[in-house]
């Protein structure tokens, strides 16, 4: 690798390599792209930092892996010292650990890997690569095997983008291995990275754009707010091919109703906590639970939970929702009889 340039206007170089790209997509060159899972982007909110996997301040954290186990085992054990991103959106990663799946349904699948709630982190791409200690790969590093890494603005025109930014379906003529590899051509930062350069930070719904701001402290969602949102071309970031929370909601008697965006037949354990101020602080006063939980029943026939005999004061309660132990929702929401009062 050769000596670093700084300053270097990355963005102009990839859209002049990128012509071929619809107008419409043009914009996604501009950004470099880190996604996980929503109570990690919580975390990194938290933190203001971006931790590689190898990184000592997460070793004993409680995070959401959204990797394949055998992916990750078999990707050079080097790899793991660098904070990653991907030149686009939509890589066949995602594509694959995208939204809520249940235990027999990962378990079941090929590379057992479970992003359920993702959330974009969306960064200036000059930002991200003219930082000193920061790299890119012109294919995925996902692999045991050695991948070139670069850092000089000449390796980064002559990378494939015609395959990394390839968004169509691939057609039996073309090499169909190859391209997704290229999709999933990476971004580098040794060790950790702070979030200068941060553009946007895009949940799928409002529902999921409710819970991150409520796992955020009210300092932190502060700083962070008004980048939060749904973006205005959702396909060009989400996938939503798999169950997920669409709205949460206590009806006039204060009972709970939960509703799904492409409710499944697969089995859930499921759980709800909701919450009530008592001196000060979040007490449990109902909680409910649901091993065999089939998102498509209750959609179905319109079941509730019967929340309201618990419910009975208070101005505003705290619910939170579980699938198989991982956070699904959770909001602060007025309780319904004291509107009806109002």
């Amino acid at each position: 690798m050769q000596e670093r340039i700084l300053d270097v206007n990355y963005s102009n170089i990839i859209a002049s390599k990128t012509t071929f790209l619809p107008n419409n997509l043009k914009y996604l060159t501009q950004y470099a792209y880190h996604f996980s899972n929503i109570t990690n982007i919580s975390k990194i909110l938290t933190d203001g930092m971006l931790y590689c996997r190898n990184h000592k301040d997460l070793k004993n954290c409680d995070v959401h892996d959204n990797a394949s186990p055998e992916v990750i085992n078999h990707t050079n054990k080097l790899v793991k010292d660098y904070v990653r991103f991907y030149f686009r959106p939509k890589t066949p990663t995602q594509y694959r650990n995208e939204g809520i799946l249940s235990e027999d349904a990962i378990i079941n699948s090929n590379l057992h890997a479970h992003c359920p709630i993702p959330v974009f982190l969306v960064f200036d791409i000059n930002a991200i690569l003219n930082k000193p200690n920061s790299y890119f790969s012109h294919e995925s590093l996902a692999s045991p095997n050695k991948v070139d890494i670069f850092n000089t603005p000449q390796d980064l025109s002559r990378a494939p983008f015609e395959h990394i930014y390839h968004f169509n379906y691939i057609s039996e003529e073309e090499d169909k291995q190859l391209i997704i590899k290229r999709r999933h051509a990476e971004i580098l930062v040794k060790k950790a990275c702070n979030l200068h350069g941060l553009k946007h930070i895009y949940c799928r719904n409002t529902a999921e754009l409710n819970t991150l701001k409520s796992l955020l402290h009210p300092q932190i969602l502060n700083i962070y707010d008004k980048i939060i949102s749904i973006p205005k071309n959702p396909r060009d970031f989400f996938n939503n091919e798999y169950l997920q929370i669409k709205n949460v909601y206590l009806d006039s008697n204060n009972d709970l109703f939960v509703k799904w965006i492409n409710p499944c037949s697969e089995t859930f354990k499921f759980k709800t906590e909701i919450y009530a101020i008592t001196n000060g602080n979040w007490k449990l006063v109902c909680q409910g639970h649901n091993d065999s939980y089939n998102p498509y029943t209750q959609m179905t026939n319109n079941l509730y939970w019967k929340s309201s005999d618990y419910l009975k004061s208070g101005e505003k309660f705290l619910i939170r929702i579980y699938l198989d132990n991982n956070l699904i929702y959770t909001n602060i929401h007025t309780s319904s009889l004291m509107t009806s009062i109002l």
